[in-house]
């Protein structure tokens, strides 16, 4: 595979399998040993995540700032809003942010996407352990 890390297993029936030793969702190396047994491959950055939270959104006050060249043919538009994220993970933490959101969206060929974001935390103290969510 060239110079990309791997990692080789054999399964129950003895048949190998090669997989990157890279995690899908944050890239990062699952395997830091040259050689060794385990019968679970983890990320060492999920811990932040167990046990799985459960986060809402609610997103409101979306207005168009800017739209160029015109409203009626927009290539580039500037929004803002306002969101509130409530994440729970025990019965202890209920952590709740609140802000103001000011994307710039950018017309592809067939959608749109966000080509620049900018946050504005109405917090002075952050009290979570973790900003592990989209905002």
């Amino acid at each position: 595979m060239g110079e990309e890390s791997v990692i080789l297993t054999r399964d129950r029936q003895g048949k190998l399998h090669v997989f990157l030793n890279s995690c899908r969702h944050r890239g990062m190396k699952l395997c830091r040993f040259d050689e060794g047994n385990t019968r679970v491959f983890s990320c060492p950055v999920h811990w932040a995540e167990e046990p799985l939270s459960r986060t809402t959104r609610l997103v409101t006050n979306v207005r168009i700032i800017n739209a160029s060249p015109s409203c009626s043919a927009a290539d580039d538009v500037e929004v803002s809003c306002r969101f509130l994220i409530n994440r729970n993970r025990t019965t202890e933490t209920d952590e709740i942010l609140i802000g103001k959101r000011v994307d710039r969206l950018r017309r592809s060929a067939e959608d749109w996407s966000i080509c620049q974001r900018t946050v504005f935390i109405n917090q002075t103290v952050l009290r979570a352990n973790s900003l592990s969510f989209f905002i």
